[in-house]
């Protein structure tokens, strides 16, 4: 007998999501113009969080939907601040949107064991892959020693 599709899997296939293996999660870019770019992005709990990275541009995450109604999505920041320190923002339907200034280090997951969210990612100018540069674990663990659990856990492999 063949299992039922989950939420997770109809988003994917209703919006042609793509795997991003190196930073990871899914993402299918439906808007492009010469002043921004739009993707959607669905993680998983679990293995499919977005590893830190960053991107010359400012981004702006905003949740469109999970299970169980929306899971919430924690985006960490590192050096927002410009002291070496930590941001920590929960996106949820109280607090749905939040931009990362441009060549900030950050990374994202799900909160919700067992769940995923959907949200668009907005980029003003428009992303160039040419300008993504994804965390290195020693350099950003050397950088930021006090995040360096964190850091561990939101990057896939050590370069």
């Amino acid at each position: 007998m063949k299992e039922r599709p989950t939420l997770a899997d109809i988003l994917k296939d209703r919006y042609h999501l793509q795997p991003l293996p190196e930073e990871g999660g899914y993402f299918w870019e439906n808007f492009r113009d010469d002043t921004a770019t739009n993707i959607y992005y669905l993680m998983e709990q679990g293995d499919s969080f977005s590893a830190f990275h960053r991107v010359a541009v400012k981004e702006t995450w905003a949740l469109v939907t999970g299970e169980a109604g929306n899971s919430p999505v924690y985006l960490y920041v590192l050096d927002y601040d410009g002291k070496g320190g930590l941001t920590k923002v929960e996106l949820n339907p109280m607090n749905p949107r939040f931009t990362v200034p441009p060549g900030k280090w950050f990374a994202a997951e799900v909160v919700k064991q067992g769940s995923f969210s959907l949200v668009t990612c907005f980029c003003e100018p428009p992303f160039e892959y040419k300008y993504f540069e994804l965390g290195n674990r020693e350099a950003l663990s050397e950088q930021f020693p006090e995040h360096r659990r964190l850091i561990k856990k939101l990057i896939r492999r050590a370069p």
